[in-house]
């Protein structure tokens, strides 16, 4: 696949195996150098001559996170999820990721299935900030107008100092067959490069239309564009003022039993129920990360989505899968949605197959186009599921959603 190994060929801003971690862990701070041991929790750099901490001079555009997920032995695959701190700034509420081996949203491409079917596609926290501002002004200066929606595009991670891993675990592992092993790959720029961006145009108009919700419009501004100190300032970046503009990706589980239609959120705007979603530990009481409703009616915000999955855990279970707008169920492809299940399911993610060992294959989080595009605008919008009439009965923990988009908060 070009697109994968084109970024596997980038610097990597991270990397770091994660071989030890005790149950019940909820935030274990990985190290930006060397190695830490925390209690029983054990992580290093994999490679000792790659840090996360930015070099003097230089800064850096985290663009794709790429993850093998802990295989305990043959049969036993604990649960995992990590996110990221950039400097002193949690990312967690902008992106949280389910990285267990059945349900790992960030594979690497190398154990992508093939099905001609299925478009695989990289899931990035943005394109090159440096590629698409060159390319912006190629266009402009050959009479075009430039990239559409260019702040949208360039939301990977601005590290101006370090960027850390953070990893939980209800089960946790020790002497694993193959422990966790994150990296991020992307860009590094130094004082020079970023003099050269700076000299390109920066056109800041965001432009959404997805009928029947209202147009979206927006623009992003970016003072600081061409200096070290500056660069947090761009899309994706923590110094951010006014228009914000972010990466948003996350994933749930029914933390309670469903029976008829579950939403999967805790808020009354989208009909959601306290204790409806939670992280692969259905215990963990960490909701409000997992939360996947927008009520943003009476807000100008919008969350613009562009990838979907769903999946069933337990065999013979099968769900209609939907979005809830408005009260609505889209698509209305029956009277509940789509129907999926655990054996048919084309919005399935992660893991081809749960037979064991590190060579099985994955499927990436498909495009939401497959359940159907939305816009969260001036609107109220969550994923539901519905157990069809032959599973009665999806029990906690058996059903996930997972999703990604560009969400702009307008100050």
């Amino acid at each position: 696949m070009p697109e994968w190994q084109a970024y596997k060929s980038r610097p990597k801003l991270l990397d770091v195996t994660v071989s030890t971690i005790a149950a019940n862990q909820t935030d274990f701070p990985c190290p930006v150098s060397g190695a830490a041991t925390t209690g029983s929790n054990v992580a290093q750099l994999t490679d000792a001559g790659i840090t996360s901490v930015m070099p003097q001079g230089q800064v850096g555009d985290g663009l794709l996170v790429v993850v093998d997920p802990v295989i305990q032995d043959a049969s036993t695959f604990p649960d995992c999820e990590i996110w990221f701190a950039n400097g002193t700034e949690s990312q967690r509420g902008y992106q949280t990721f389910d990285v267990g081996y059945q349900p790992l949203m960030l594979p690497a491409m190398d154990r992508a299935a093939f099905n001609p079917e299925v478009a695989q596609a990289l899931l990035l926290l943005g394109m090159s900030t440096r590629d698409a501002l060159r390319l912006n002004a190629a266009d402009i200066a050959a009479g075009g107008p430039g990239l559409p929606n260019l702040p949208t595009l360039i939301t990977g991670y601005k590290v101006t100092s370090q960027l850390q891993l953070h990893v939980a675990s209800k089960a946790g592992w020790s002497s694993p067959i193959q422990p966790l092993r994150v990296r991020v790959y992307g860009d590094f720029l130094t004082a020079t490069d970023l003099e050269e961006l700076g000299t390109l145009p920066y056109t800041g108009d965001i432009s959404w239309e997805i009928p029947p919700t209202l147009p979206f419009q927006a623009t992003h501004v970016w003072p600081g564009l061409g200096t070290i100190n500056g660069w947090k300032g761009g899309p994706g970046g923590t110094g951010q003022t006014g228009v914000k503009v972010n990466r948003r990706i996350l994933y749930a589980y029914n933390a309670a039993n469903a029976t008829g239609l579950f939403v999967m959120s805790e808020q009354n705007g989208v009909r959601g129920s306290v204790g409806n979603v939670s992280s692969a530990d259905t215990t963990n009481g960490k909701n409000t990360y997992h939360d996947m409703g927008s009520v943003f009616r009476e807000s100008d915000n919008a969350l613009f989505i562009d990838r979907f999955g769903f999946n069933l855990y337990n065999s013979g279970d099968a769900a209609y899968v939907s979005w809830q707008i408005d009260g609505q169920t889209v698509p209305q492809e029956t009277t509940n949605g789509k129907r999926v299940s655990y054996a048919i399911n084309d919005l399935a993610y992660g893991a081809a197959s749960t037979t064991g060992g590190s060579g099985s294959q994955v499927v990436t989080l498909p495009n939401v186009d497959n359940l159907a595009r939305v816009l969260m605008h001036k609107n109220n919008v969550a994923p539901a599921f519905q157990p069809t009439s032959g599973t009665g009965t999806i029990n906690a923990g058996n059903a996930s959603a997972a999703m990604a988009g560009t969400l702009v908060e307008v100050a």
